[in-house]
């Protein structure tokens, strides 16, 4: 299996796509992980939201060049690591790819100070401040899965 970390949310076009992004930022350059996201219910070639960009873009990252993707059975077991942003995306993955259970985390699991079994809350069509709520969010958890990855 190859060392991909698969990021999942809804659609693909906010919080997968800056956790995608953010991981890539944050991973040092020999980590040897590559990192993708999907979504549950994605419309193929999509674009990261207005506020997705311009709250990755307020980082110095940019998202302009994202295209959503599906989660499929086959991106999921070619990943080594998949990290949703909710229960409710843990349990369509597991519906979908019941071998994932061992590979499969809840990605707010990586901030020591969230409580257990909290969930990215979705910024889509929210404001502004909904969209850098939930960057902020998961730039907690980075530190932590940046961690586990070099572990893993």
């Amino acid at each position: 299996m190859s060392k991909q970390l698969l990021f999942v949310c809804t659609g693909n076009t906010c919080r997968s796509p800056m956790a995608e992004i953010l991981l890539k930022a944050a991973l040092p350059s020999k980590a040897g992980w590559t990192v993708a996201s999907a979504g549950i219910s994605a419309t193929l070639g999509s674009r990261a939201s207005e506020s997705a960009r311009v709250a990755i873009a307020e980082c110095g990252l940019s998202l302009e060049n994202h295209r959503s993707q599906l989660v499929t059975p086959e991106l999921v077991n070619s990943s080594a690591i998949v990290v949703a942003m909710t229960q409710r995306h843990m349990e369509k993955i597991l519906q979908r790819v019941p071998t994932a259970r061992d590979r499969l985390y809840l990605m707010c699991s990586f901030d020591p100070t969230s409580p257990k079994g909290t969930d990215v809350q979705d910024p889509f069509c929210g404001s502004l401040e909904d969209y850098r709520a939930c960057r902020d969010t998961l730039q907690h958890a980075m530190p932590g899965l940046v961690r586990f990855l070099a572990s893993e």
